[in-house]
């Protein structure tokens, strides 16, 4: 079988950690025996400087190393409008088609924005494809309302309809009175696997954007609360890029506390996996989320986790395997962590991480996709 996935974020110089998860999955697809390729429409307005240099319209930038991909450099703004998107995802079509990229027998879009390429593609060549929603949006109500119109007509052409964690799938279904599959995203266990040392001095770890939503203000303040009260002394690393971080490091260092707390920056895969392999938990204080990759890493690894109480936490997260604390609520998160901190003991790694092989582990998430595929190629088959 032959897959081309269209993803609506994926790996680039800019940011290699972008849509590391689709990166992930294709890996393990091509593990798994399918023949995959990814095409991904980089439509960065920083782009403009490299198409005016090199004096072209759109880059095409070949990659054969690992997972067989072609990335666009252009610009664009396709959430504009409805109008604009349009325009949008039939220029992504006939770009397209002018790539010399043998035909696919089904197209695996990442998110609806994707969805809508993979749909004009459908439309003018026949090809099936499914989508894989992971947008935070449905989720926060940040989508305009102006976009479901444009999302309904994705997922009604699509073969399958597939969400990344049974909360958004129950947000899709009564939205559009579908009936959404719910499958995780995966982690590689060759990467991320169980840790069983004991450190000497406590260390945890955060990974993820530095931005609002993901709770990293309340966590410093928590980090730095608790390490002036000389309740506990750990280090932390955070690892991550964003907005928030100039002011949030200015805000440790005037601490006096830039010894303990440490920003780290983007992380390579492999990277991240040894630096949490040395720590002992994991904190995401996030104010809502689907799938976050950075927890079920952490998981894999066998660390236990505090996370902020959204739903999806709820899913994978008991009184085994970490804390649960309220949205936001500063005393709450200082408390988790020092709990977590003074009673690290009490959580067995090997277990944390055998439960989250079991739901997460590439093996297990491949099976279920190939399942799909093969379910949609049988019904086209039979003439459904």
């Amino acid at each position: 079988m032959r897959v081309l996935i269209i993803p609506s974020w994926y790996s680039t110089p800019r940011n290699q950690n972008a849509g590391i998860f689709v990166k992930n999955q294709a890996k393990c697809l091509l593990d798994f025996g399918i023949d995959v390729e990814v095409i991904f429409f980089d439509l960065d307005f920083r782009n403009f400087f490299d198409l005016l240099r090199e004096r072209k319209r759109k880059i095409v930038i070949r990659d054969s190393s690992g997972v067989p991909s072609t990335t666009i450099k252009g610009i664009f703004a396709p959430k504009r409008n409805a109008f604009i998107s349009k325009i949008w995802s039939q220029y992504c079509c006939n770009i397209y088609s002018t790539l010399a990229i043998k035909r696919p027998d089904i197209i695996h879009a990442h998110s609806y924005f994707a969805g809508m390429i993979a749909m004009e593609i459908y439309k003018k060549y026949g090809i099936p494809y499914v989508v894989t929603e992971h947008h935070s949006g449905f989720v926060d109500n940040s989508i305009p309302n102006w976009q479901y119109k444009l999302i309904k007509e994705v997922y009604q052409n699509s073969r399958s309809v597939i969400a990344v964690s049974q909360f958004l799938k129950q947000i899709l279904d009564n939205k559009f009175s579908l009936n959404f599959n719910y499958l995780p995203n995966c982690i590689d266990p060759k990467v991320f696997n169980a840790k069983f040392q004991t450190n000497k001095e406590k260390r945890g770890i955060f990974v993820g954007g530095l931005i609002e939503r993901k709770g990293i203000t309340v966590l410093v303040d928590a980090l730095i609360s608790i390490l002036l009260s000389k309740k506990s002394i750990f280090q932390f690393e955070i690892i991550g890029e964003g907005p928030l971080k100039a002011k949030l490091v200015k805000k440790v260092k005037n601490s006096g506390l830039d010894n303990y707390i440490h920003f780290c920056g983007l992380r390579s895969n492999n990277e991240v996996a040894n630096l949490m392999l040395e720590s002992d938990f994991f904190v995401l204080p996030s104010w809502a989320e689907n799938n976050p990759v950075a927890m079920i890493e952490a998981q894999m690894c066998g660390l236990p986790v505090i996370s902020s109480d959204f739903p999806w936490a709820k899913e994978i997260i008991s009184a085994e395997t970490g804390i649960l604390v309220p949205v936001g609520n500063h005393e709450a998160l200082k408390q988790a962590i020092v709990d977590i901190l003074f009673n690290i003991g009490k959580f067995d790694n090997q277990v944390i991480s055998e439960r989250a092989y079991k739901k997460f582990s590439n093996e297990i998430v491949c099976t279920q996709l190939n399942e799909i595929y093969n379910t949609v190629m049988n019904e086209i088959q039979s003439g459904k």
